[in-house]
């Protein structure tokens, strides 16, 4: 299966226009995909239920729709992301940086809507040893097919 997805993202929230899409290459899930993922798996990374924190870091939206290659939307896809914390920690048994923020999901999932829109809250990627700042996605459908990339950003000096 082939996704074309666009992506607007910005520090406050605000919707970045972006008026031409791009074939979205494959990649592996990583080391860090989320073998146990918490109970609260909603689209807001930023707050855990039950919980009385905020994750530390730069709140940030993301946000972009899903569509095949003839451009046209794909309702229904599973858009999970996942990515480390502000101290660059994952929430994943093979982490061996430190603890993860006890406040921030580390994971979460949107399903896209009609026009193949998906929408996230999380925090701004940091950079970790090695990484540039990016946030990790697998797009599944009903049928089973997946589809992993990551979105870099740029760092700020």
């Amino acid at each position: 299966m082939l996704f074309r997805s666009q992506r607007q993202q910005n520090a406050n929230g605000a919707a970045a226009s972006n008026s031409s899409y791009l074939l979205t290459p494959a990649q592996t899930e990583g080391p860090f995909y989320p073998r146990q993922p918490l109970a609260d798996q909603d689209n807001d990374l930023t707050r855990i239920k039950g919980a009385s924190g905020r994750a530390k870091g730069e709140i940030t939206h993301l946000s972009g729709r899903i569509l095949d290659a003839n451009g046209r939307s794909i309702r229904g896809v599973r858009v999970e992301i996942w990515q480390c914390d502000a101290d660059g920690v994952y929430r994943h048994p093979q982490e061996r940086s430190g603890a993860p923020d006890p406040n921030f999901q580390g994971f979460g999932y949107d399903v896209s809507g009609a026009s193949g829109e998906y929408a996230f809250r999380t925090i701004k990627p940091v950079p970790y040893p090695g990484r540039t700042p990016h946030i990790q996605d697998r797009k599944s459908t009903r049928l089973n097919s997946s589809h992993v990339s990551e979105s870099r950003m740029p760092s700020s000096a």
